[in-house]
């Protein structure tokens, strides 16, 4: 059984219950145009053995060519998701308590996990594509070598795509100072508002990419 979900950055967390690789295979086939281009997260909602999970990840990552950037389920998963450098996200329940003094989490070698909201005057800076399960606020400043996801609202500064030739931005919210990607450099105006913001830039483009819905007056 599969189960589409909404997170709260713009992607999706694809719920499975069972691997069954053949029907697996059949339904995602069937959808690949809708989950292009979006980074997804596989929740497995059951124990699964370790060649079913690779079969389904190399299916998806090489011959669909789809945005894998995560598993979710059991904690054996992060050792499978360090092996397959991607992010790995324990299956929290709402009503556990954070724990504290525990800042960042560093999950395979090209994705870091910021665990929680940046205040004024902190800055995250990394060679691996950085995702932000918070709010970058006002004063605080993400940098990365690689794209940046925020899952909440971005009203900082965020840097990504550092001596790349693309680089992309995207989070739930955002009203940013600036935004930077390769090198290119756009200003927002003080009341800018922005919902399922996007920001891309490839190297040659004339100016960065914005796709998503002003929340402007």
């Amino acid at each position: 059984m599969v189960k589409v979900k909404g997170c709260s950055f713009t992607g999706l967390e694809i719920q499975i219950s069972d691997l069954n690789l053949n029907n697996l295979k059949e339904y995602f086939q069937a959808q690949k145009d809708f989950f292009k281009n979006t980074p997804l997260i596989l929740f497995l909602k059951e124990p699964f053995r370790e060649e079913e999970v690779l079969k389904l990840f190399n299916f998806l990552k090489n011959d669909l060519s789809l945005n894998i950037i995560g598993l979710k389920g059991d904690k054996k998963l992060s050792f499978l998701s360090e092996k397959l450098n991607i992010a790995y996200f324990p299956n929290v329940e709402k009503n556990s308590k954070e724990k504290k003094g525990k800042k960042f989490a560093f999950f395979g070698s090209n994705i870091t996990v910021i665990e929680q909201s940046l205040r004024a005057g902190e800055v995250v800076e990394s060679e691996n594509s950085i995702i932000v399960l918070g709010d970058v606020n006002f004063g605080a400043k993400v940098i990365s070598h690689e794209n940046i996801y925020i899952m909440g609202d971005l009203r900082g500064i965020v840097i990504c795509g550092i001596g790349k030739n693309y680089g992309e931005i995207r989070a739930m919210f955002a009203s940013p100072q600036y935004i930077e990607i390769c090198g290119k450099r756009k200003e927002f105006e003080r009341d800018s508002k922005y919902i399922l913001f996007k920001a891309f830039y490839r190297k040659g483009d004339l100016d960065i990419t914005i796709s998503s819905y002003s929340l402007k007056d």
